[in-house]
């Protein structure tokens, strides 16, 4: 019917395909721009705004990143050493040109991380999480460690804080998982068991997207 239909991996189940055509990611980033980029639509100025977004997104992150090192106790001459090195000699600044949800969900951890670290808002911290989690639902990794400081140091109230508004996107995420795909608990991207030993070296040495190689 004119529409595109991927063509399956080998040994990757049909039950991976989808009876409707939805994008392969969480509609998290375009429903937290829409109230941005929707006076837009139509105009050529749609994508370059989008794009800006993404900017505005990374700038937002390495602010929160200065405020982070500099709660740690970092001089001021370290902290943008620490800035450079990190959103300058890494992919950041790279995805910061392009419309993936990485500026977002960076922005959203260092601004979780730098406001509860430096001022201990644990709602607000929870609140950029559960967007992020919106925008990917494997950012709830990510948003584990703050959790778990939390616990460890028996802050039960900014625990509950912290993990309603998670709470919630998590919810949000399989309400739209059976409303699009028919189940809770299958989103655009399949779950695909693989071999950890093969990933982990994978991530570090790959010559197309290791980290040590891609980015040292």
């Amino acid at each position: 019917n004119h529409h595109p239909v991927p063509k399956l991996a080998d040994g990757v189940p049909s039950s991976f395909l989808p009876t409707r055509e939805y994008s392969s990611h969480w509609p998290g980033l375009p429903l937290l721009l829409a109230p941005f980029l929707f006076p837009l639509s139509g105009t050529t100025y749609l994508e370059p705004a989008a794009i800006l977004c993404s900017w505005i997104a990374t700038v937002l992150g390495m602010l929160a990143f200065a405020s982070l090192a500099r709660s740690f106790g970092a001089s001021k001459n370290s902290t943008l050493v620490a800035v450079a090195l990190t959103f300058l000699g890494t992919p950041v600044w790279h995805y910061g040109r392009t419309f993936f949800t990485e500026p977002y969900a960076l922005a959203c951890v260092l601004g979780a991380y730098a406001l509860y670290v430096g001022g201990r808002c644990a709602l607000l911290a929870g609140v950029l999480c559960g967007l992020g989690v919106l925008m990917k639902n494997s950012f709830i990794v990510i948003a584990m460690p703050l959790g778990a400081y939390m616990l460890v140091r028996k802050q039960w109230k900014d625990a509950v804080l912290f993990a309603a508004p998670i709470g919630l996107a998590v919810v949000a995420s399989m309400l739209l998982n059976q409303m699009m795909f028919g189940t809770y608990f299958l989103g655009p991207q399949g779950w695909e068991k693989g071999n950890v030993a093969t990933g982990t070296v994978g991530l570090l040495f790959s010559t197309d997207h290791g980290l040590l190689t891609f980015a040292p």
